[in-house]
């Protein structure tokens, strides 16, 4: 059992001139205004936490361990700002009381469930008191105001659960080993602002509402397939997948601000799109391609698999370590690329139709089809609800270079969403280990020489960037590094 008293204060105060009698010369005497633009900030938080824990073990073959914890919060109102979060995680390593198999070194099964909760609104300890904010000060007088944001009387703090099971097994005298994990969480009570209507003041209330469900699985697998005197080959592959879903949503919504309807994963990619007939043929206006008037779903940010396969090879004195990775499926971004077609530095620009356009004249047409009648209606959710529209083939030609500044290719390039899968040689790293005979010669009790090498390949369906991030935001270039390690031992 134990107890902790978490105290933070912090203040800060600032002065500044209003405009300088003497330009580059920094100091308060030197203030042109009439006064001084000063302000100052004192925060206080506090938490007080009483935790505690117990284990037991049974005849080194059941162990059960839990644990309790209960926080004190100054940062949520009064009603709500005491708040317990327990767990508990059991384990049973069944070879010991089962008759396995000799090929069966090592089994155990595990769960657990825990609940945490976060009692802070954001980064400021006040965020959950309603008062006024600071205004504009005119001619010294100081100003405040009122937001327009309301906060509901009874916040909570965001609360998750957890429940995970597993299963652990080496056989072949540990030689092969798998370790597998199925994690489940729902998170609620999460912290949302819900519309409300203008006339009570406000824009929007801060309150508990939507609820998520976040699910993943991880597999691990080892072994040495081989293992002399003299030499030995270890190898490790990581597999892993995660979900999260959308599991309510709050008051009488059909779908959040990001069109995501309960039970969509929350990964779901909505896009602003052109408009296309039903053969998927791009419909063009003028010859630039008509907008949806809606956002459309385009895939999936999250990979389906994230894996790693690491490798160690020994030989005497002399090992071998390297590592691959990557991600297999989910979509990614990519603002480089986008740049690089509306700029005219992507080597698919460089065309006739350039040229061209670069003499003034107007010779590119879009790939796709011109409305020639009819017209289409759709509903709330932008589905189709009738559509009378006859096309014919595009035929308008415009200016390459206009063309490309307006649509920078998107629509021959999914928007410029592409495919996250790629693999990495994340790191090489040669090691020698120096022997006793040389190290009786030195200070030392042990010597090892090694080089390194990481990101040196990489093998990818985005063009021009790394996707290993995640993202591309006009990222500078991935990095390749080779160096030396000398590491002694006295």
């Amino acid at each position: 059992m134990a107890y902790v008293n978490y105290y933070r204060k912090s203040t800060n105060h600032s002065t500044a001139t209003d405009g300088l009698n003497i330009p580059g010369f920094y100091n308060l005497d030197n203030n042109a205004g009439v006064t001084f633009i000063a302000s100052n900030r004192e925060e206080k938080e506090t938490i007080h936490s009483f935790y505690g824990f117990v284990d037991f073990d049974f005849y080194d073959t059941f162990y059960l361990s839990l644990s309790g914890r209960n926080d004190k919060v100054s940062t949520l109102p009064e009603a709500n700002n005491s708040f317990f979060y327990p767990s508990i995680s059991a384990s049973l390593v069944f070879t010991e009381l089962l008759n396995t198999p000799e090929w069966m070194t090592f089994g155990k099964i595990r769960g657990s469930w825990s609940q945490v909760s976060e009692g802070k609104i954001g980064n400021n300890p006040y965020n959950h008191i309603q008062a006024y904010d600071k205004g504009t000060s005119w001619n010294g007088t100081p100003s405040t105001y009122f937001g327009n944001e309301l906060l509901s009387s009874d916040l909570k703090p965001e609360t998750s659960d957890t429940w995970e099971v597993g299963v652990n097994a080496r056989f072949l005298q540990s030689r092969l080993g798998i370790d597998v994990a199925y994690y489940q969480t729902r998170d609620y009570n999460n912290l949302i602002y819900s519309s409300i209507s203008q006339s009570s003041g406000y824009n929007s209330i801060l309150l508990n509402g939507d609820e998520y469900k976040r699910r993943g699985i991880e597999v691990v697998l080892d072994g040495t397939p081989v293992k002399t005197k003299n030499f030995r080959w270890n190898t490790q592959i990581n597999l892993s997948q995660y979900r999260r879903y959308q599991e309510e949503i709050y008051g009488d919504r059909e779908q959040t601000d990001g069109f995501i309807r309960v039970g969509d994963r929350t990964d779901k990619i909505y896009a602003g799109v052109y408009q296309t007939n039903e053969a998927g043929e791009v419909i063009f206006e003028n010859g630039y391609p008509v907008s949806d008037p809606y956002s459309r779903f385009i895939g999936y940010n999250e990979p389906d698999l994230t894996y790693g396969i690491s490798n160690t090879i020994s030989y005497k004195n002399v090992s071998l370590s390297f590592l691959f990775d990557g991600r297999l499926g989910g979509l990614m971004y990519s603002t480089t690329n986008q740049k690089m077609w509306w700029g005219g530095t992507s080597p698919g620009t460089v065309n006739q139709y350039r040229d061209d356009a670069n003499n003034g004249e107007s010779t590119f047409i879009g790939n796709g089809v011109k409305v020639v009648g009819g017209n289409v209606s759709y509903d709330v959710n932008g589905n189709i609800l009738n559509d009378t529209r006859t096309y014919a083939p595009n035929d308008v030609p415009v200016n390459y270079i206009n063309f490309m500044q307006t649509t920078s290719n998107g629509y021959n390039k999914n928007y410029h969403y592409y495919k996250e899968d790629f693999i990495k040689l994340r790191e090489v790293t040669l090691s020698y280990n120096f022997t006793e005979n040389i190290l009786s010669k030195l200070p030392f009790d042990n010597l090892s020489l090694s080089f390194i090498g990481r990101n040196l390949w990489l093998s990818s369906k985005i063009p021009n960037v790394d996707p290993d991030p995640g993202r591309d935001n006009l990222q500078a270039p991935a990095t390749r590094s080779i160096g030396i390690n000398l590491n002694a031992k006295f």
